[in-house]
């Protein structure tokens, strides 16, 4: 008996599965500076983004070393995102404040920085699901693949991509102004060396019970506003990366040597 089967499928459709938890991650990444605590951007950002790696390859079964958790999850070019401890000092103080701060440069790169991760985040998706052989992924090859997702992403833009970031970044961020200091402040106890992921763990349990349920929305509304751009730009981006991926790991053709026929 034949086994019946669906239609060709699209570019982006093996994506579905991880998107929830990829703009979630990106969503949180984002949210790290605009909470009413300083300095807490770049220790959350950073953990969010690590956690994040490690959720997909467990998922996607591929193994992975410290060393190629650091390399994929480091900003690219090593960016310090200063402005947004600025901005969660300015946003403790008043609430007035964040409207003003919203349209500054401190919140452009928060919204930088969830689409960073979202970018990240879905191209190792990709990865896994369609380029990766063998078990593990070691640091060395972790530096090519984050080399080739920077390519694929560099001058990327889309306009309809970035407002939806940047209402999803509004709705969270005037959410956790309303939330007490004090509970934003449990991500600062005493940890055990292990204590990062546990602090991404507490920061989600915190974003998830935004006021409003403001992170689910933002989460919902930007899965919907990312379909409109499925076919065009998410599978673009998909197809640069490809490219840049091939040419990494492509060998290089030798030149002979130097009074050779």
């Amino acid at each position: 008996m034949k086994t019946l089967t669906s239609g060709p499928s699209g570019p982006t459709d093996h994506l579905a599965a991880n998107r929830t938890l990829i703009l979630t991650r990106a969503v949180l990444s984002g949210l790290a500076g605009m909470v009413p605590v300083p300095y807490i951007d770049d220790l959350i950002a950073g953990a969010v983004r690590s956690h994040l790696i490690k959720r997909v390859a467990e998922i996607r079964s591929v193994d992975l070393d410290g060393n190629a958790v650091h390399a994929l999850s480091e900003p690219a070019g090593s960016r310090v995102l200063s402005a947004a401890g600025i901005g969660a000092l300015a946003i403790g103080g008043t609430k007035r404040i964040f409207r003003r701060i919203a349209a500054s440069i401190f919140f452009v790169r928060r919204v930088d920085e969830a689409i960073d991760t979202f970018h990240v985040g879905t191209l190792f998706d990709h990865y896994c699901a369609k380029h990766h052989v063998g078990l593990g992924l070691d640091g060395e090859r972790a530096a090519l693949l984050r080399h080739a997702i920077d390519l694929a992403t560099k001058r990327a833009q889309s306009e309809v991509l970035r407002a939806a970031f940047r209402r999803a970044m509004l709705g969270v961020g005037r959410a956790a102004v309303a939330v007490p200091s004090a509970v934003w402040g449990r991500l600062f106890k005493p940890k055990a060396p292990a204590g990062e992921e546990e602090r991404v763990v507490e920061a989600e349990k915190i974003a998830d019970s935004l006021p409003g349920s403001a992170m689910g929305k933002a989460v919902k509304n930007l899965s919907s506003e990312i379909s409109a751009v499925e076919k065009s730009y998410v599978a673009m981006l998909l197809q640069r990366f490809d490219v840049a991926w091939a040419a990494t790991v492509s060998p290089r053709p030798t030149l002979p040597p130097t009074g050779a026929p």
